[in-house]
């Protein structure tokens, strides 16, 4: 999961060599949850392209309701982040890893610097490192996609914070994930009513 642009598609398509429409431009490509199903070190792995947050066509409320709709699965960075957070749940991030692309885009340094205040700030990725996930970098999609997926074969299987909250009861604006994004929404509604025309 991430923003629109980021290089989803592109990872899964070449990690399993599918054919999945990748955008190049900031508008998104991906409107459903494609699950593309390979086979690594002779275990079957599911990989989940879903739309980013902040999509160009569909709203948040659209995605996250695409997204908990789904079986297989049941913006801004920071809007992400939390929407992330709140479907995986505090308790499942060993079982996540936050990938970096686009390494070719900038210099050594600049990339350390910027990798160093993402892992280093809670309202980056700081919370979810220190709750156990664990970056990893794509240098080279072809290698390092297959590392990244392998290196998360031996985790047990989670139910998400999003799944858990569905089977309680809650509907889904009740969720974690679904008050992250009705607050989005007030606050944009507050935005465009304080910053009405005045006649």
């Amino acid at each position: 999961m991430g923003m629109t642009g980021v290089g989803k598609t592109t990872f899964i398509s070449t990690l399993t060599d599918s054919d999945l429409t990748v955008g190049h431009g900031l508008s998104s490509c991906t409107k459903d949850i494609d699950v593309v199903e390979t086979i690594i070190n002779g275990q079957k792995v599911h990989l989940i392209d879903t739309p980013g947050f902040d999509d160009t066509d569909l709203s948040d409320t659209e995605i996250l309701k695409t997204i908990a709709a789904d079986v297989r699965v049941q913006g801004s960075a920071l809007k992400n982040i939390r929407i992330f957070r709140s479907l995986v749940g505090e308790d499942n991030m060993t079982n996540v890893i936050l990938v970096t692309t686009r390494w070719d885009s900038v210099t050594e340094v600049e990339g350390e610097l910027r990798l160093q205040e993402l892992l280093g700030k809670d309202k980056f990725w700081g919370g979810m490192i220190t709750a156990g996930a664990r970056h990893e970098a794509l240098h080279n999609v072809e290698i390092d996609s297959q590392r990244i997926v392998q290196s998360l074969l031996g985790q047990p299987p989670v139910e998400s914070e999003l799944q858990r909250e569905l089977k309680a009861g809650k509907s889904l604006e009740q969720t974690g994930a679904g008050q992250v994004v009705s607050g989005e929404l007030r606050k944009m509604e507050q935005r465009h009513v304080g910053g009405g025309c005045r006649a």
